[in-house]
This record gives C-alpha cells, structure tokens and sequence, in this order.
C-alpha cells in the first residue's frame, strides 16, 4: 500500500515594513516541523514574498534549506516582479508542472491568469491590476493529458479554490476534467489543496477531498480594525488590516493508498491580546462563506469510499 508524508503551507507573506514582520521566524518552525514530523518534503501554495527583487532572500533561505520545497505561484508572487523571475527565485520549472513522490503524482496548478480583452494575461506588474483566478485552455488541456497518463493517484496544489464559489473563476472547466478522471479510474485525484482564502475548511466533493488551507501568518480584514494600541500599529504600516496568528500554521498530511487522508494540523491563539468578540467584529466585513477567522488548522480523517470527514472540532 502506498504512503506518503508531507508538509503543506501557504500565504506567508513576508513584506517587511508592510505586515507585522516575524516572517523568517514563522519559516524555520515550519521547516523545523518538517524535519521533527519526518515529513517527506514540503509543498508551498503560494504568496511567500512581497516584492522579491527586494525581499528575496527568504525566499532563497527557503529554496535552500535542508527539506525538498516544492512551490505553486500565488497572486502575489509576480504582482511586484515578472514571471520568469518568479520562477527563478522558487526554482520551479513552469508555472504549471507535475512531479511523483512515494507512488503518488503532485500537479502543480496556476490560476493567476485573467481573460482580457480576448487573451489570458499572468499577473504581472506589466499588467493593468486585475483580479486573477482563470486557468486557461491549454493549462486545462494539460491537466487532462497528466491525468490521462498517470497510473497513480493524483494530488492537485493550486493557490485558489476550486471548491469556493470565490475560488477559480472556470472551476467548472477542472471539475470535468477531475470527474472524467475519476470515472476512468476510481480516486484518480484524491485531494485538492489550495491556499490564498486563509481560512480552515476541508470537505469532500465530487469525490475528491478538498482542503482550503489556513495562511501560515495571519488574515487580512478590511475595514481596518480601530482598537489595536498605538504601540501595536506602530510595528507596520498595514497592522490595522490584520489578525495575526500566534504560531506558524501548516499541515501534516499523509496519503494511504488512493482512499485515506490524514491531516494534523496546529494550533495558536491571535497575537496582541484580541477577544473572540474583537475578532467577530472585525471580520464581519470578510465574512468567508460562514468560514470564520481562526488561528489553527484542525485535524481531519478523511475517507474518500464512504466520502466523510472527521473533524477535530467544529
């Protein structure tokens, strides 16, 4: 029987000067996890680094670092800088690409194009700002033929959603490739995950178990909460527009055969003193299809035959 252990997390966001900045803290405990869990390797979910050119060297620290870190883009990560030169810095081959480890394959999915006046557009900063979450045509294409080809089961990594209704814009394009798949092949794919929400949901549908991943860091509000201390807005300029998470959120994940999936997550506490009813009133303006605001990631058990999933707490 197939097994296979690795560590997922997503939306560091590291942007000194802008965000509250412990972000090479947050990499190290997460690295750390990896190696005390004995986790096979790491997959990222994208939005590690604000402004590359600039704040690059982390992520270089994190390329280099002693555990295989395997990286999808986030929206983030070329709105500051080119493609290509995002692809450099996280050592990726494509934007879009698939690799196999321990008898499962991992397909590797980019959503950040929009459909602009009759063309896909990457986000880019030679871009006029868009809203991304499109995968075009010949990326769909491709994901039918890796899944056409492939004898094992098959993992999906991809910064959006395609199980939100916020998520991928032409979700519906991937669900029938995914569902054609698994007509031909029972769990063909067997998981999806996505990060950019940073909210904790993992659910089972079309028969695919799909875990919209919290952010490693914090979450983004807007309006700005009024009642932080001086002192606390004075660490960033963006403070007002974020709950930050004590600890540095990530998933342990381990696959048995094309059926089982455990998930461990972690759990933290908001930083700088906030209340339950703080964090309610602050996150009402980004209330995310009734996922609340949390600072963990719980645990699941998921079983794809009878499609349920046991969760560590409600």
């Amino acid at each position: 029987m197939n097994r296979c252990t690795f560590l997922a997390f997503g939306d560091l966001h590291h942007y000194p000067g802008e965000f509250y900045d412990d972000k090479e803290e947050r990499w190290e405990k997460i690295l750390a996890r990896s190696i005390a869990e004995n986790a096979e390797f790491i997959v990222g979910l994208g939005d590690y680094v604000h402004e590359p050119e600039k704040n690059g060297a982390l992520a270089r620290r994190m390329m280099d670092a002693p555990k295989e870190l395997y990286c999808c883009l986030g929206n983030h990560d070329t709105e500051h800088a080119p493609l290509d030169y995002a692809l450099a810095l996280y050592r990726m081959p494509h934007n879009y690409y698939c690799f196999d480890r321990s008898g499962y394959r991992f397909i590797v999915l980019d959503a950040n194009y929009s459909f602009i006046d009759g063309a896909y557009l990457h986000y880019n900063p030679g871009v006029a700002r868009h809203k991304p979450g499109v995968i075009p045509p010949e990326q769909v294409e491709w994901l039918r033929q890796v899944l056409d080809e492939s004898n094992t089961p098959c993992i999906l990594l991809c910064h959006h959603s395609i199980e939100r209704p916020d998520g991928i814009l032409n979700r519906h394009d991937l669900w029938d490739v995914i569902i054609s798949a698994n007509e031909k092949r029972p769990h063909a794919v067997m998981l999806y995950i996505n990060g950019h929400h940073h909210r904790d949901h993992c659910t089972v549908l079309n028969g695919v178990c799909c875990l919209d991943l919290n952010s490693a860091a914090y979450q983004y509000i807007n309006p700005p909460f009024p009642r932080y201390s001086d002192e606390v807005l004075a660490l960033a300029h963006g403070m007002a527009f974020t709950l930050n998470f004590s600890q540095p959120l990530s998933a342990l994940i381990t696959l048995e055969s094309n059926t089982k999936i455990h998930i461990r997550g972690l759990t933290g506490e908001f930083l700088f003193g906030l209340t339950d009813e703080d964090v309610e009133e602050m996150d009402k303006g980004r209330l995310s299809y009734a996922r609340r605001s949390v600072p963990f990631i719980r645990d699941y058990e998921v079983d794809l035959d009878t499609e349920t999933v046991i969760r560590s707490r409600e």
